[in-house]
């Protein structure tokens, strides 16, 4: 690209950055939960990342001080407003428009980055056509306006994308190092990002390879060994932005495993405890040890007996749990979670999205996580082998399951756009820890389009050649959300990859209908304004008369957000409220 073009794509790039901002902001500013760290259309963890930051602005531990959760987004919050989270649980209405106004500059520098990657390989007509579906996506609208961690890893993912590309095209250390560097900070906003760097790796070896003669002392052949160390950079790299969490992760839970805080108390316990029977809790990893101790000692008193043996430990886990509770693994590189989420997402009562099903034992309230009972224990540390377990016991379950997964992945891709999300509207349903989407059956011939146009796009793409790296980004999260939960969010955090493959259906299209009229090429500058303009005027009417909504089943409020705000992990049903449209309050 010569110096005169390069100078117009960045003035293009910044263009599509201003408009960009300028609609999220608008969206933003006329949300009446604008003051919340959610929103109505997306809740997802928002909430509990504030809580996390409020322990760190208090210096206590959360969640054990294990790591459960990835740090990116809490630690992000507690470094920029230090002690903020704190206010706002302590009920001083703390707001976190400041924070969201950010999450809107990320991502409407989302899609400028966008815009410059599709014009490098793509030309500017492809370009300036899934840019501008970037900059007027509800979804992203919805994303820029709740402080969850998709908007924030999509930035993250655009960057490593345009260094992908760099360093295909000119392998140098400084850029190796970048791209690792940015694939760390990915895998602290969202740990099953280390696929993706697997697969990214393993493409740029496989494109390296096809392109190498093969011939000894052939230059190119001696430049593969160089490639090769670039590809080690970046996985190493990575790691070592990690390291510091997984060192810290690894310590946390070995003093977990190994620390007790408060020991069962045998002397004053309500039956006769034998050395063996205590000898057997206390062979337990701490943590597992006064928990099951108590549930021990209860149970025998109501089967009104007088001692607790060996044998009825043994009896208790093996019998009623199945499981003896095991020590942690102090291996972590980000978060011990996924062998939980694993199971809990293939369990066979699981319905697609998030389920806790796998933690609920017949006849029981449905539990939070406890994790020194046996049975949620074990989902902790074995949780890969009994998802596995949960998949070969019923594989017909199992590809319903998948079914609902993708079929809410594709509620993600198929959002429309404006803050109207025009065509399909405001209403919808909001499952657990997702975003809103159409309620099932609405809005199928839309998703049939939209799924077209994508196939047909990513089809165009296969046959040219081209878009590689696109192509494995929407594989990975498709892979992703076949193993674990099928969200509506999964898709929309990788959003430009798919209103790429559409914008190159839709010029094939203008191909062999439209381009080679000569009105066309003389009025399409002209035609693009016009169909900008109507599209911010729609903004503009959106922002003045921003209709009014209501959920439904009813939610208690929850005063610590602001007014009228709550918090729900359950469906919920977004209504629009029969009576006036709601103005921007103050």
């Amino acid at each position: 690209m010569n110096p005169l073009n390069a100078r117009t794509e960045l003035w293009i790039a910044a263009s599509v950055f201003a408009l960009a901002l300028t609609v999220r902001l608008m969206f933003l500013f006329s949300s009446p939960d604008r003051h919340w760290p959610h929103s109505v259309f997306y809740e997802g963890d928002a909430p509990e990342w504030v809580r996390y930051a409020a322990a760190l602005d208090e210096g206590r531990p959360y969640e054990f001080d294990l790591p459960l959760r990835p740090p990116a987004v809490a630690y992000l919050i507690h470094w920029l407003a230090p002690g903020m989270a704190s206010q706002a649980l302590a009920g001083t209405r703390a707001s976190f428009i400041a924070f969201k106004v950010l999450w809107c500059v990320l991502s409407a520098a989302t899609c400028a980055l966008a815009y410059l990657a599709f014009a490098k390989q793509f030309g500017r007509r492809i370009a300036l056509m899934a840019a501008s579906l970037c900059v007027f996506s509800f979804a992203s609208y919805v994303t820029a306006a709740s402080l969850n961690n998709e908007t924030p890893y999509g930035f993250i993912l655009i960057m490593i994308v345009v260094g992908w590309l760099g360093l295909l095209e000119r392998p140098m250390t400084w850029l190796a190092i970048l791209v690792g560097a940015l694939h760390g900070i990915a895998t602290l906003l969202r740990p099953e990002h280390t696929l993706l760097l697997l697969l990214m790796v393993a493409y740029a070896a496989w494109i390296w390879l096809r392109s190498s003669p093969g011939v000894p002392n052939h230059p190119a052949t001696a430049s593969l060994k160089r490639k090769a160390l670039m590809l080690a950079m970046v996985a190493l790299t990575s790691i070592c932005v990690c390291l510091p969490w997984s060192v810290r992760g690894s310590l946390a839970v070995a003093r977990f495993n190994h620390t007790s805080t408060d020991s069962p108390n045998y002397d004053q316990a309500k039956v006769v405890w034998t050395p063996e029977a205590r000898a057997a809790i206390d062979s337990l990893p701490a943590f597992a040890r006064l928990g099951n101790f108590a549930f021990i000692d209860a149970l025998a008193q109501a089967n009104n007996k007088q001692t607790v043996t060996a044998q009825d430990v043994n009896d208790f886990f093996t019998k009623v749990f199945g499981y003896v509770p095991q020590p942690m693994s102090r291996w972590v590189l980000v978060s011990i979670k996924g062998p939980l989420d694993f199971a809990l997402a293939n369990h066979p009562e699981a319905r697609g999205g998030f389920s806790r099903a796998a933690l609920i034992r017949p006849n029981e309230p449905e539990p939070k996580l406890l994790l020194g009972r046996p049975d949620h224990l074990r989902l902790i540390n074995d949780g890969y082998s009994v998802g596995l377990g949960y998949i070969k016991s019923d594989p017909g379950a199992w590809l319903a399951n998948v079914g609902r997964k993708l079929s809410n992945f594709v509620d993600g891709i198929a959002l429309g756009f404006t803050s109207l999300n025009w065509p399909i509207g405001l209403e919808g349903v909001r499952r657990p820890i997702d975003m809103i989407a159409p309620e099932p059956g609405d809005a199928q011939f839309w998703q049939f389009i939209v799924l077209t146009l994508i196939g047909l796009g990513l089809a165009l793409a296969v046959a040219r050649r081209t878009g590689g790296v696109w192509i494995i980004l929407i594989g990975y999260k498709v892979v992703i959300t076949i193993l674990f939960y099928g969200y509506a969010r999964q898709a929309v955090s990788i959003a430009p990859a798919f209103y790429l493959f559409a914008a190159i259906a839709l010029d094939q299209i203008g191909r062999w209908g439209f381009y080679a009229l000569k009105p066309w090429r003389r009025l399409r500058l002209g035609a693009g304004c016009v169909l900008i303009g109507g599209l911010l005027a729609i903004e503009i009417a959106a922002f003045i008369w921003r209709p009014q909504l209501e959920v439904s089943p009813p939610q208690r409020p929850d005063p610590r957000w602001g007014s009228s705000a709550f918090e729900s992990v359950d469906t919920v049903h977004i209504r629009r409220h029969a009576g006036r449209p709601a103005r921007p309050d103050g």
